[in-house]
């Protein structure tokens, strides 16, 4: 099989010659950022060669305006300011709109791919009010690169298209703390805000259906409900009405649906199967997760493909011996569900530099699998 047919035959629930295996966001053949380290681009050209791709894209957001917020509106504005400290960039966005100013400071280091977001959007009953103030006005996308892109990438794999879920995008705009006060007892202004991303978010994700857009779309956010955070029936509250209605959209456009979870997944797993998604993933195992790879294959590998269960710290600091171990573990037992099984792991490495362990345990997560055929 090739690995596009592979990948298909798998979110399809078909038959497959070996267990497909995918990186987690190291698909992306053209990051100069990555490829400065040697490490990179050594891992880098062999996921491209031999890996079942998940290849990243998205369309172009043309639309002149605010560009936050999924609103193209020209009666807010907004600034952005960046500042080089010693050894951090700060970068502080204002934004003005009809009914005040809301400001976010992130910073971030130079060695690590991520940031931190110092101050938020949303601190107060006036942020939440001024937010709502800000008119909505439809995003234009273009997806002229889809077409393209998909060619490049040919019978090595798939697109998958990254977006949020109403509950993502109102919790980061929150202090986490802050956020799980509110959910937990401001319901319904927080029911608010999931109602006014849904809007933004189902039209988003219409224009992108009906471009003709295929292949995987991973919704991201579902995890800020998780246990501990928030009990279950606030799980099946802010997270089942928009997700199941995202899978079905994706459904009857002909794409398939990836459910992107971390943490305690335990409680909410039947609210999970409830919105009727293609897969799941990243499955931690514990302590990170609650449910162990044996129960998610006995009561959900004949529903949905599972994907997942290498830890980046595994992919770090596992010893040779351990690494090959550990991928034939996760083989081994997720191949029994009868849906499907890719071998992903749970994130991605945040460091810009690539040490030469975690650059061999990648190799044997690529290659291993190769061994265990049927």
């Amino acid at each position: 099989m090739t690995r596009r047919e592979r990948l298909l035959a798998t979110f399809d629930g078909r038959e497959v010659d070996r267990v497909p295996v995918s990186t987690y966001e190291l698909d992306a053949f053209d990051s100069e950022r990555l490829r400065r380290d040697p490490g990179y681009r050594r891992l880098l050209d062999r996921v491209e060669a031999s890996a079942d791709l998940l290849y990243p894209w998205g369309p172009r957001v043309v639309s002149r305006g605010l560009g936050h917020f999924f609103t193209a509106t020209e009666e807010a504005s907004s600034e952005t300011k960046v500042y080089e400290e010693t050894e951090a960039t700060v970068t502080v966005t204002t934004i003005h709109a009809p009914k005040g100013v809301l400001k976010r400071i992130q910073r971030s280091v130079p060695d690590l791919d991520t940031s931190w977001q110092i101050e938020h959007f949303l601190k107060s009953d006036r942020d939440i009010e001024t937010l709502l103030s800000i008119p909505y006005v439809p995003q234009e996308l273009d997806c002229s690169s889809f077409q393209e892109t998909d060619a490049r990438i040919g019978e090595r794999g798939l697109l998958h298209i990254s977006l949020p879920d109403p509950l993502c995008v109102a919790a980061e705009l929150f202090e986490f703390g802050e956020f799980t006060v509110r959910a937990m007892t401001k319901r319904e202004q927080f029911t608010a805000l999931l109602e006014l991303f849904w809007i933004r978010l189902r039209d988003y994700l219409r224009g992108v259906l009906d471009a003709g857009v295929t292949g995987v779309f991973r919704i991201c956010g579902p995890e800020y409900a998780t246990p501990p955070y928030l009990p279950p029936e606030l799980f099946q509250a802010y997270v089942v009405p928009y997700v199941k209605e995202m899978n079905r959209m994706i459904r009857d456009g002909g794409a398939y649906a990836r459910f992107h979870c971390h943490g305690k997944i335990g409680q909410v797993l039947d609210s999970i199967l409830e919105t009727e998604p293609h897969a799941l993933e990243p499955l931690e195992p514990p302590p990170d997760g609650d449910i162990a790879l044996e129960e998610l294959v006995e009561r959900a590998g004949d529903r949905l493909v599972l994907m997942g269960n290498i830890e980046t710290r595994e992919l770090e600091f596992l010893s040779e011996e351990d690494m090959r171990r550990r991928v034939r573990q996760a083989v081994q037992i997720g191949r029994r569900a009868s849906r499907g099984f890719v071998l992903l792991p749970t994130a991605c490495p945040t460091s810009t530099t690539l040490s030469r362990a975690t650059e061999r345990n990648y190799g044997i997560f690529l290659e291993e699998p190769r061994l265990l055929r049927p």
